[in-house]
């Protein structure tokens, strides 16, 4: 129970009573009380934390879910988990994380092992899936914490795929133009490239003679970009 004390404090009291029978009859009853305050405030302070963390999480445009490490069983994910994985919010709380890895039985282990021996888990890349099947590419990080008075774990999931497409495309036109730096003679007037093979290939841009061979020159080919036009080169 509640009490005020006479100098204006709150306490929290617990009441323990027990009965005094006399010939069956109860008599009287005897009663002890614990200052609980301490511990009310300490549940109340863990209550509004844990009520800030929700907020944080449901707020935050990162993809974050908290789980139970030992069930995998996921307590709470926000709106952009569930987009980034293609679940409605109700259907992922009655998935695991086991659902979310590409490869469950190899990649959970390990990340498991890494928080134990390391304390937490920082931008870890492995694969993960989504609720059609489609399996894509990401940067794991965890964290320990406490939530509801048990173990749990705090996960941010960073979408690696558009980087990664970025990176592929970077490493081809790098490929393309190293390509035409080893292969290309000349430029004319024409806007015709010969090739050191002799193969002849119209430019869509016009321009003088241009020596290629140690120039950084790049050209579009027909109007398209030149990896999709360029005849195969031995």
């Amino acid at each position: 129970i509640e009490i005020l004390t006479k100098d204006g404090q709150k306490k929290w009291l617990e009441i323990h009573e027990t009965p005094v029978a006399v010939n069956g009859c109860t008599v009287s009853i005897v009663g002890a009380a614990t200052d609980i305050t301490l511990r009310r405030k300490a549940e109340e302070s863990l209550r509004q934390s844990e009520k800030r963390m929700r907020l944080i999480v449901e707020a935050s445009p990162l993809p974050l879910h908290l789980t139970r490490p030992a069930t995998g069983e996921i307590i709470l994910a926000n709106r952009a988990t569930c987009e980034l994985f293609g679940y409605s919010p109700e259907e992922i709380l009655r998935r695991s994380t086991p659902d979310l890895y590409a490869d469950p039985e190899h990649d959970r282990p390990a990340v498991l092992a890494v928080l134990r021996q390391q304390g937490r888990v920082v931008q870890r890349e492995l694969a993960m899936r989504k609720s059609d099947g489609t399996v894509f590419p990401v940067l794991l990080s965890v964290e320990p914490m406490e939530y509801e008075g048990q173990e749990a774990t705090l996960a941010v999931v960073y979408d690696l795929t558009e980087r990664k497409r970025a990176q592929e495309a970077l490493q081809a036109e790098s490929l393309f133009r190293n390509t035409i730096i080893a292969n290309a003679v000349t430029v004319n007037f024409t806007n015709t490239l010969t090739l050191a093979n002799n193969h002849k290939i119209t430019l869509a841009s016009t321009g003088a003679a241009t020596r290629l061979n140690g120039s950084s020159a790049t050209a579009t080919l027909a109007g398209r970009p030149s990896a999709t036009t360029l005849p195969s080169i031995s």
